[in-house]
């Protein structure tokens, strides 16, 4: 299972990376969701959820930062079994995840300066990643 999870995040990266246009270069930046389905979403859901069978926690949310200027939020109600994380790199960042439901699981990855992300998972069983990119 880590192994096909590391190969669905290093593909995703890769993506990230090789996505990248001229926009981007000169500072207009570069964000992507990604919502998978099928196997790809559930390989997604268990490496989210990897937090909370670790600490045997109904729900587990992360922030990390890193930088100076940056919010972050999670808010999760109605239900059991999110996992929620958001990971900042530069200034001036933005993101919240709100999970509404059971079993949902999001991902948030910034670097850079000035990005905003906004999410909410109403439901059941939801799963999703978004990366952005930006000077």
């Amino acid at each position: 299972m880590l192994r096909s999870l590391s190969r669905v995040a290093l593909v995703t990266a890769a993506l990230a990376f090789a996505a990248m246009t001229d926009e981007a270069a000169a500072g207009q930046g570069l964000s992507f969701t990604f919502t998978p389905k099928g196997e790809q979403a559930e390989k997604l859901r268990q490496g989210l959820q990897i937090m909370t069978r670790i600490q045997a926690l109904k729900n587990v949310a992360r922030v990390e930062q890193r930088g100076s200027r940056n919010g972050a939020a999670i808010l999760q109600t109605g239900g059991t079994g999110n996992a929620a994380a958001i990971l900042q790199s530069g200034r001036g960042n933005s993101a919240t995840i709100t999970q509404n439901g059971s079993n949902n699981s999001y991902g948030i990855l910034q670097l850079g300066r000035g990005r905003t992300s906004n999410v909410v998972q109403n439901g059941n069983g939801r799963t999703g990643f978004t990366v952005q990119i930006g000077n």
